[in-house]
């Protein structure tokens, strides 16, 4: 149960989420890139790369095309899914986003309209979280104690920077520099 929004896990919740989510739109695609304005698409690790299981609350700020939005997400990964749930501030079911190492699902609440593509996070997510870097051609990484920084032509194109350090990563920062897209990560449990 979460100390933070312990409404989210009781059994009501849990019905009202499962029915809104069936009423929601759900796309899939089978890829295994994302196109995230790097020079070449993004290409994804399958989940077993991640080398382990992690179950994690956290709250995500997302800043993109002038928005803001606030959202608490549930990230599961292991071996074979890569899972996030994302909830409003006040718990109602927004969005939910997996990837099976061959296809995206994406479920969003009726009429949710995103001001950032949700595939975003898939990438966010294996660049931030991958104890192991993932290895994507053509994009070269600086990896130090604090900070990613992965570059295209020589310019740092995504900047990940760990606050407090990694062990345990109780904060992350994500900024993509082209798109001007950031994303805060900070841990609730």
């Amino acid at each position: 149960m979460s100390k933070y929004f312990p409404w989210v896990f009781s059994l009501p919740s849990l019905v009202f989420f499962i029915v809104l989510g069936l009423g929601g739109c759900s796309v899939k695609q089978e890829i295994n890139t994302v196109p995230i304005g790097l020079p070449q698409p993004f290409q994804l690790e399958s989940p077993a790369s991640y080398g382990g299981q992690l179950s994690v609350t956290q709250k995500l700020e997302i800043d993109y095309a002038g928005e803001h939005r606030e959202v608490v997400a549930q990230v599961e990964i292991d071996e074979k899914q890569l899972n996030l749930v994302a909830w409003g501030p006040m718990g109602i079911f927004l969005f939910s986003i997996s990837w099976d190492g061959m296809q995206i699902k994406v479920m969003k609440a009726p009429g949710l309209r995103l001001h950032f593509p949700p595939e975003y996070l898939l990438v966010d997510m294996q660049l931030a979280l991958w104890p192991n870097f993932p290895a994507n051609p053509g994009l070269p990484l600086q990896e130090q104690p604090k900070r990613r920084i992965l570059r295209g032509d020589g310019a740092p194109i995504l900047i990940i920077d760990y606050p407090q350090g990694r062990k345990g990563m109780p904060e992350i920062h994500i900024h993509q520099v082209e798109k001007d897209y950031r994303l805060q990560i900070t841990r609730l449990d």
